[in-house]
């Protein structure tokens, strides 16, 4: 016999158990279990990052000529149109001029729209 068969044989095999709990554990609510008036989004911004490639030409531009303004004019002036064209696109597609009706699901909702309808139509 191989010692590898030899220390096989004495090799136990893991069993799984699901072991439940002798005595029940009690439940401590540290918050009402209840929805509030207000909701507070503690997320993260989602929101995409504009006009981040001309900004990386504009930084490798003025890396490659020293900080020099003057050669670098063309790229700062496409970063400057890019951030003037998202500030007005950003202006007129506010949420503010959308109905509640129109979300669709409750994951696009902003804030103040959660919070403007939960204060319309209280649970209790």
């Amino acid at each position: 016999m191989r010692v590898t068969q030899v220390l096989n044989l004495r090799k136990r095999v893991p069993v799984r158990r699901q072991y439940e709990c002798s005595y029940p554990i009690p439940f401590q609510a540290l918050h009402p279990l209840e929805l509030g008036d207000r909701y507070t989004n503690l997320q993260a911004n989602n929101e995409a990052r504009p006009c981040v490639s001309q900004l990386t030409v504009l930084l490798q531009c003025f890396k490659d000529s020293d900080f020099n303004q003057k050669r670098c004019a063309e790229s700062l002036k496409n970063y400057y149109t890019c951030i003037e064209e998202y500030a007005k696109g950003k202006a007129t597609s506010g949420a503010k001029d959308r109905k509640l009706h129109d979300v669709k699901r409750v994951r696009d909702l902003t804030q103040l729209e959660a919070s403007k309808l939960l204060k319309s139509k209280p649970i209790k």
